[in-house]
């Protein structure tokens, strides 16, 4: 373990204990989200982008010639699905969709497991997965059927082998991560962060030539669908995206509507720690204030992890609220960090208590109900 074993022994239990106590927690937060999906309504806005691009590909066995979609991993995704069942009604496909996007946000609890036991042992490792697996923004961001539930899975997962010391893994998790960049774009900037990282990871001696296949394989699995672009549009909306947003942003405020420059920076300024704010809300608020002053104390591998990796994937959001795109949505993608971060504030509170499993339970018991009051007020008031 990287952080103290605090709870040696006091959460002794059998392996298929583990299990079974896994396997419940991954039920019960999946049939929360099964219980709040609308399946008679149809898909709208982004979603409904995605289904109908994947429409396409399932019919023409290919991706279309025409027009394409800027971030297309998630249609591709779902076109092997459509393919099997491209004889069912339109709206069976639309809801299939929504319960892909509800099945993979619930997996995510797999990879997140063996995030935390990088930090934690399986009494903080038990509360962490509950805290992601009924957080409520997550829950509600899963049953719309949009692409974020697989960046999500990816990007933990690639985590997971980036901690994990070999280079067979860092290959791996440079390959999730430029998967993820085919679903959501921001992809690019845990890219960045994963190559920043390799200069941490070696201790006495950097060796980046041993690296250089992982930084190819990301560009390797992005080439075919930067040519695809490129031959229908002459420009990709990967890194183009990113020079042209870089462009537009050192421009003179008064050539794009104040879409630039330092009313650009200040509007990011205003809007950015209001909706981080906002998204600590009911699960993390508490704990993650204690986490983050930890975070920087008795610095390690594992922590700058969390840093880098948190400060880089928070650009893109920083970008959206600046423009502005006022969603909590852009800030989902850091939850599993938000989650460690968290946990380290729980395991300094409870150090020195001699009764360690009770609170655990207690605050467990605490977030469901928290996310439950949540997602109840939020039906009253109309999702989202």
């Amino acid at each position: 373990m990287i952080f103290p074993n605090i709870f040696k022994n006091s959460f002794d239990i059998s392996r298929n204990k583990k299990i079974s106590i896994f396997v419940i927690i991954a039920v019960s937060s999946l049939l929360i989200r099964l219980s709040y999906v609308s399946f008679d309504v149809p898909l709208f806005f982004d979603n409904l982008t995605y289904f109908n691009y994947a429409i396409e590909i399932s019919k023409l066995g290919q991706l279309p010639q025409t027009y394409y979609l800027a971030n297309n991993g998630w249609s591709i995704f779902l076109s092997f699905f459509f393919t099997i069942f491209q004889h069912n009604e339109t709206n069976d496909l639309m809801q299939l969709q929504k319960i892909l996007s509800i099945v993979l946000s619930t997996s995510t609890i797999i990879p997140l497991y063996y995030l935390l036991k990088k930090f934690f042992n399986f009494s903080l490792i038990f509360l962490g997965v509950i805290i992601f697996a009924f957080e409520p923004r997550l829950i509600q961001n899963s049953i719309l059927g949009i692409a974020d539930p697989l960046y999500i899975l990816l990007i933990t997962t690639s985590f997971v082998f980036f901690l994990n010391y070999s280079i067979k893994n860092t290959y791996i998790s440079f390959a999730l991560v430029s998967l993820a960049t085919l679903v959501r774009s921001e992809g690019i900037f845990v890219f960045a962060a994963f190559v920043i990282l390799l200069f941490f990871k070696e201790k006495k001696k950097i060796k980046l030539p041993k690296y250089i296949p992982a930084i190819a394989i990301f560009f390797l699995i992005l080439l075919p669908m930067i040519a695809h672009q490129h031959q229908i549009e002459e420009k990709d909306t990967i890194f183009g995206r990113v020079v042209g947003v870089t462009e537009i942003i050192i421009q003179d405020p008064k050539q794009t509507d104040g879409q630039s420059g330092s009313v650009f920076i200040l509007r990011g300024l205003e809007n950015f720690p209001k909706y981080f704010v906002w998204d600590l809300i009911p699960i993390f608020i508490v704990f993650f204030p204690v986490g983050i002053f930890y975070l920087f104390k008795e610095m390690n591998f594992e922590k700058k992890f969390v840093i880098i990796t948190g400060i880089s994937m928070m650009i893109p959001a920083f970008y959206a609220y600046s423009i502005p795109l006022l969603d909590t949505r852009y800030l989902y993608f850091i939850y599993p960090l938000l989650t460690i971060v968290s946990l380290l504030g729980i395991q300094r509170l409870i150090k020195n208590s001699n009764k360690k499993i009770p609170i655990i339970i207690l605050i467990s018991i605490g977030v469901i109900l928290a996310s439950l009051v949540y997602l109840s007020i939020k039906i009253i008031h109309g999702f989202y």
